[in-house]
């Protein structure tokens, strides 16, 4: 109604957020798709296939993608040698459907050597989180689940950096082909390698034993595989993971975008005073 542009940072498909749930949620998403993001002026997708949908239903608008984006020297520390070699999984505990498959597919893990799994949870209900602590009981390897609740975030990096894989399954699901976690950055920033699953925008940036360790279906035996694969080879982990931090300094570093995001805004602010010029010529006439 002011007259400037508006661009939506385009980070989700609402409507296909499994976790949720409820008539009313279900209204908000779908008048959130439909009409919200269709009436923005550009958008700044995170994925591929909100790019797609966006010129689906807001055709001949303009979009400018950025990825995950991470601030690399907040991750740049010294990691503590820890008392036993670990992987790390970082997660809300609305995700509870990702959290048992990171769980099952450590406790497929060999005996030996000792490995443990850290896992910093925030968010969820005590519903959700007594069922965790439930599964984690009957576990073979429960009693090597450490679990760490609402880590501040700028101890978030002590946590990456000595583990010896970071893990985050992507579901073969709307939601996760739309979403962008985050993380990812976060994860490839450590210099840790990062576990993850062929799906979504895992798949434009990472290539299974190049820079990640990728599996090609998310299968809890495959994730199990490429775990105990680092385990059994940490050389070679060492060397992807710092390859993978050298893809996300250049893909997800927010030093990066200024200029691009710069010029897309203003190109943006170009095009919505020009069409404000034609509506009030328009109408004098």
């Amino acid at each position: 109604l002011l007259g400037f542009p508006i661009a939506y940072n385009y980070v989700e498909w609402a409507s296909a957020i499994e976790h949720r749930r409820g008539l009313k949620n279900k209204i908000n998403d779908y008048f959130y798709d439909k009409w919200l993001v269709p009436s923005m002026d550009g958008a700044l997708p995170i994925s591929e296939v909100l790019i797609e949908n966006f010129d689906k239903v807001a055709p001949n608008k303009p979009s400018f993608k950025i990825p995950i984006l991470c601030d690399f020297d907040k991750f740049d520390v010294t990691a503590k040698k820890p008392e036993y070699p670990y992987f790390a999984y970082c997660g809300a505990l609305d995700y509870g459907e990702l959290i048992i498959f990171v769980l099952n597919a450590f406790d497929n893990l060999k005996d030996d050597p000792r490995i443990e799994l850290h896992m910093a949870l925030g968010g969820g209900t005590p519903g959700a989180e007594d069922a965790l602590r439930n599964h984690i009981k009957n576990m073979k390897k429960g009693d090597r689940v450490k679990i760490f609740k609402n880590v501040p975030h700028h101890k978030i990096p002590d946590l990456y950096a000595p583990a010896i894989g970071l893990l985050i399954p992507m579901r073969p699901t709307l939601q996760d082909a739309a979403r962008f976690p985050h993380k990812i950055g976060e994860y490839v920033a450590s210099g840790a390698p990062m576990i993850s699953s062929n799906f979504g925008e895992v798949k434009y940036y990472f290539k299974d034993m190049e820079n990640g360790f990728v599996a090609d279906k998310y299968e809890v035996e495959q994730f199990t595989e490429k775990m105990q694969y680092i385990i059994d080879n940490p050389e070679e982990a060492r060397v992807v993971g710092q390859a993978g931090k050298q893809t996300g300094l250049k893909e997800f570093n927010f030093l990066h975008y200024g200029e691009d995001l710069r010029n897309f805004l203003e190109e943006l602010n170009g095009k919505k005073k020009n069409a404000t010029v034609k509506k009030m010529e328009k109408v004098s006439s």
